[in-house]
């Protein structure tokens, strides 16, 4: 699936891959497509290390672990959800 390029995006990713980030966007502004590509950033970089996606509601963790399942660079099998 191909998306528009959204310039506010990558300087949003750029930023969050060499500085510790907070995105604060409204609904529908690709929150989730940021993290998706801040995450495969530090997965194809790291490979031995742990990536963590903390989330306030099962909604949004089920969100954000539908769009990584959807990229290929990930290893399904090394992928969990936690809630509780």
């Amino acid at each position: 699936m191909v998306k528009e390029f959204r310039e506010y995006q990558f300087k949003i990713v750029e930023t969050a891959l060499f500085y510790n980030t907070l995105v604060c966007l409204p609904t529908g502004l690709g929150k989730t497509f940021i993290a998706t590509n801040v995450i495969l950033n530090f997965y194809l970089w790291f490979k031995e290390g742990l990536i963590f996606f903390l989330a306030p509601n099962k909604p949004l963790v089920n969100q954000q672990l539908e769009s990584i399942l959807k990229i290929p660079f990930f290893d399904q099998d090394n992928i969990c959800e936690l809630t509780g």
